[in-house]
Formats: structure tokens, sequence, C-alpha cells
């Protein structure tokens, strides 16, 4: 299976048209597709010690790492090298966010808003918690409807209980996602400012 399982309406923020795959066709894919979104070669590297400690992430899952180009691409090329030579589940993006958005069946992330602007796109998103040493979100923190992982153990879980899930739960979890995104785009609001200035 490839491609968005959700056929919601666009938001404001995109006008991409999405296609509905059922989500019932998860138990069906022999090789689960991940989107992995990287801000920084950091977490690249954090991402390389999840795939040594866990091999569970790396069966039967294929990840397409997409980097975030106004970081340092020879530094995470450099270290993706080393991940190709000992993994066989990765490959690297070249193309454009909808284009590989089109060959996955859901995305991770951690400090890219690529994340949740792919789940307003129909995507189901997982946060990985792939800081080093400082602390970043696209989310401002309110992580608890992108089933944050903060360890290999953890999104190897979570990756099984995903593929467990039935249609209506799968909907259900994406509902909540799109909520907390619609609150992460929605206009400025001049009167909160005020008043948040004003206390």
């Amino acid at each position: 299976m490839v491609g968005s399982f959700f056929n919601i309406l666009p938001s404001m923020i995109t006008s991409v048209p999405l296609t509905k795959i059922p989500p019932s066709a998860w138990f069906l894919v022999e090789t689960f597709k991940i989107l992995l979104l990287l801000s920084h070669p950091n977490e690249l590297k954090v991402f390389y010690s999840w795939l040594r400690a866990d091999s569970r992430i790396s069966h039967s899952v294929a990840y397409t790492c997409r980097f975030y180009k106004a970081a340092s691409v020879r530094e995470f090329e450099n270290v993706f090298a080393l991940m190709m030579k000992e993994f066989n589940c990765i490959r690297e993006s070249k193309g454009q966010l909808d284009e590989d958005l089109k060959q996955c069946d859901m995305v991770a992330f951690c400090g890219t808003s690529a994340g949740p602007l792919s789940v307003n796109r129909g995507y189901l998103g997982m946060y990985l918690d792939l800081n080093d040493f400082l602390e970043i979100n696209p989310c401002f923190d309110d992580l608890d409807a992108m089933l944050p992982c903060g360890s290999a153990k953890e999104f190897a879980y979570r990756l099984s209980e995903i593929r467990g899930m039935d249609d209506d739960s799968l909907m259900k979890m994406h509902q909540r996602q799109l909520s907390l995104v619609e609150r992460i785009f929605s206009p400025v609001q001049i009167s909160n400012i005020r008043e948040e200035l004003l206390c």
C-alpha cells in the first residue's frame, strides 16, 4: 500500500488533492513505507543509533529520508553513507515533498514543520524524539496526538500498534492529529496576543 489512506477535505494551507486507500490495506503490505522528515544531521545520527538498537524498526520497513536542504547537506550525506553500508532499509529522497508522500504509508518527523504539513495532506504522522541536546518540535510540545516515541523500543511498539488497528481507530487517530495541525497553523489572533501581553 502506498499513499494517503484518508479522504479528507484539504485545509486552507494546502490544495493538494488527496486519495483514499483503505487503512485495512496496511494488514496486507509486506514492507511498510515511512517518509522520515529530518531537519538537522544530528537527528539522522540519533535515528542511526535507533536502527542499531532495535532490529524491529528495520524489519519489513522501508524509509525514505528527506533532509532539510538548508542544513548541512554534506554532514547529512556523510552519516547517510555510513548507514547505507549497514542497513538496506533506507534511501535518500531526491524529489519534492508531494512526490515523496505519494510513495509512503505514513510520515515520521522530529523538528520540521513538514511533519504537520504531511498530516494535513492526509497522512498519519509520528513524532520521533531524535533530539540529542536541544529539544525542539513543530508542535509546541503538544505531542500526544502525534504518537511520540522517545526511543527505538517505543518506535517499534508504535509501529506494531498501528499495524494492528482497525479502520475506525486509524481514522480517529488521524482526526486528532488534524485537530492539532489546525491549531498550529490557525490564523494569528491579534486579540489573543494583546491579552497575553497585558497579563
